[in-house]
């Protein structure tokens, strides 16, 4: 039997969403937080000739207004796109003129040049300050040092450790406690050393028994160490209450993302909820006048091309700043609505949401209101809140009313209130939930409270007699 091919043509119909260039770019700046979507403007400003910001606060939008009508004006800025001409007039504030209370910021110390001042202050030879600074720059981010002396010293090309091993010595005595140590557990060891009246069993624990004490088996530390529960149990209280992260509260210079809130859900003069936009008018973004009538006078063809490009890059990019921040605040009013009672008291108040309803109520995809959420914070009159975090499904089927934060924020308020000699166990968190109409499953609260970082029973369990 032989087989033939043959070639075949035929039609068929799909239905299939394809975005266009402007789409696409719109979804991104949508998703940008905002440092990001600030660098992205100052970064366009000093590429596009005809995009600037007005110095005088005033914005020049009547003028560019009477141009909108001129049909070569029409075809510069958006007729590849189908789009109805009009200009766009947009502001946007630079990261340095915000005002509003998060302008206020509290600026950390610099690690690495808190500890070089120190090594400045004592009085050591030139040359074993010169190393003391090499190790300050081998220390890690949370200030560890993660080489040895002899490392030091051959990178250094010293001809002995010695001098290594003493540069090191000097940065373990300064301020952080803690600081250049190799692991945990000489960390904790450097901060115990400059405590008065430490047990000595403190110091073996310490260097020994760190496994058994994040485990919280303290009676199995006692019976180690041949002491008394409640001396053993003293002895990890003050080791937990050290700083295994000596840097911490410093500037490392590794933070990169800051947060900074978009809107403001606030009462007004009348005591309503409403919704502010955080960004107000110090800058405005425009396109120059100048350069918009050079398109329609200028004989160069050249040149002519050249600003069209320029002019339509810079009205489409206003747009999308304008309609980046009408969709945002349109997203948080429909989340005020629906979430009244977690802006008037709290955490504990916070319903089942999702973003499709949200989606529905602004007439928008969900997609797209996935995106505008995302990495975006909202400043409440409780503090600063990721948008993001107010979507949140329904524990069960038992309580389609109650959110499964809240449920979260109950089972931390059970555990705060609970006797550490005697914790509750996930059986009895179950018992006083359901107390409080909040019906859930061992299984769940288990799950809960890992997701919050807390630990079980027996590991929160304290023996002091």
């Amino acid at each position: 039997m032989e087989l033939s091919y043959q070639k075949i043509q035929a039609q068929s119909q799909k239905q299939k969403l394809i975005l266009s260039k402007q789409m696409r770019e719109s979804l991104k700046i949508l998703q940008m937080p905002l440092p990001e979507l600030q660098q992205k403007i100052e970064h366009e400003v000093l590429e596009n000739p005809v995009l600037e910001y007005d110095e005088s606060f005033n914005s020049p939008a009547d003028d560019i207004q009477n141009d909108s009508d001129d049909k070569d004006f029409a075809a510069i800025r958006l007729a590849s796109e189908g789009e109805k001409s009009q200009t766009y007039a947009s502001s946007f504030s630079s990261l340095s003129e915000i005002a509003y209370p998060s302008d206020v910021t509290w600026k950390a110390p610099d690690f690495r040049s808190f500890l070089i001042r120190q090594v400045g202050e004592l009085p050591i030879s030139p040359s074993l300050e010169k190393i003391c600074r090499y190790v300050i720059y081998c220390l890690d981010e949370r200030g560890y040092l993660t080489c040895s002396a002899g490392e030091i010293a051959n990178d250094l090309g010293l001809q002995s450790c010695k001098t290594a091993y003493e540069a090191i010595h000097i940065i373990q005595q300064m301020e952080p406690a803690g600081i250049g140590a190799s692991n945990l557990s000489e960390c904790l060891i450097l901060q115990l050393n400059r405590k008065e009246k430490i047990p000595k069993a403190t110091f073996v624990i310490a260097k020994q028994y760190l496994n058994l004490l994040a485990k919280n088996k303290i009676k199995t530390i006692a019976q180690s160490l041949s002491i008394l529960v409640a001396d053993a149990q003293e002895c990890c209280d003050i080791i937990r209450s050290l700083n295994p992260i000596p840097s911490r509260g410093y500037d490392t210079c590794t933070r990169e993302k800051f947060v900074i809130p978009e809107v403001q859900v606030s009462k007004n003069a009348e005591g309503v909820f409403c919704v502010n936009s955080l960004r107000p008018n110090r800058k405005k973004l425009y396109i120059n006048p100048y350069y918009l009538s050079l398109v329609k006078t200028t004989e160069d063809a050249e040149t002519r091309n050249y600003l069209r490009e320029k002019v339509h890059r810079a009205s489409s990019l206003i747009f999308e700043i304008t309609n980046r921040k009408t969709t945002i605040v349109r997203i948080v009013e429909s989340i005020l609505k629906r979430q009244l009672p977690y802006f008037e008291n709290g955490k504990a108040f916070l319903r089942p949401m999702s973003m499709k309803s949200i989606a529905s109520d602004v007439g928008l995809n969900e997609s797209t209101v996935s995106r505008a959420v995302q990495d975006k914070f909202i400043l409440c009159p409780f503090g600063l809140v990721n948008l993001k975090s107010l979507f949140s499904s329904a524990a069960s089927a038992n309580t389609t009313e109650i959110s499964s934060v809240t449920i979260k924020e109950k089972i931390k308020e059970i555990i705060q209130k609970e006797k550490k000699e005697k914790p509750f166990s996930d059986e009895q968190i179950v018992s006083l939930l359901r107390q409080s109409n909040m019906k859930i499953s061992r299984r769940t609260v288990a799950k809960y409270r890992e997701e919050l970082s807390i630990p079980s029973s027996s590991e929160r369990k304290s023996y002091y007699a």
